[in-house]
């Protein structure tokens, strides 16, 4: 898994720790204590500069829909996205569900981020991918 990468674009969102656990980046505004995704150079609120934090990928599903047809970047069909709610700050994110997780997803899982060879980058190559994946411990 080393030898792959992030697709430009999603490495600025996402730290992969040496165990394959994602982090997400968010956006933090002092001034107003809000978070946001992904992140901005300026709070849309107070227009004050807004730094960058490392959060965990935890979360639970809030929706999340699966699409037959054939995926873009050769991602396995079929596949599922959706939301899910961080439990670390306030903030509801999209993203790609693991295709382990087809059959048992549903709203209120437990879901934590990784990072998985999936699909292919905008060259074709394969790569990593973040993605939700079920903890084992819903409750949902």
């Amino acid at each position: 898994m080393s030898e792959l990468t992030l697709p430009q674009g999603l490495s600025a969102n996402f730290q992969i720790d040496d165990d394959g656990r994602c982090r997400i980046v968010v956006g933090y505004c002092n001034c107003n204590d809000r978070h946001f995704f992904p992140v901005r150079a300026f709070c849309p609120r107070c227009l004050e500069p807004m730094s960058a934090r490392p959060v965990s990928g935890r979360g639970h599903v809030y929706a999340f829909a699966t699409v037959p047809r054939r995926a873009p970047f050769d991602l396995p069909q079929p596949y599922s996205i959706g939301y899910v709610d961080l439990d670390e700050v306030s903030l509801r994110v999209f993203g790609l569900f693991s295709p382990d997780a087809l059959p048992d997803l549903k709203a209120g899982a437990e879901v934590e981020l990784k990072a998985m060879p999936i699909g292919t980058d905008g060259a074709g190559k394969p790569c990593l991918r973040p993605v939700y994946c079920p903890t084992g411990d819903s409750h949902g």
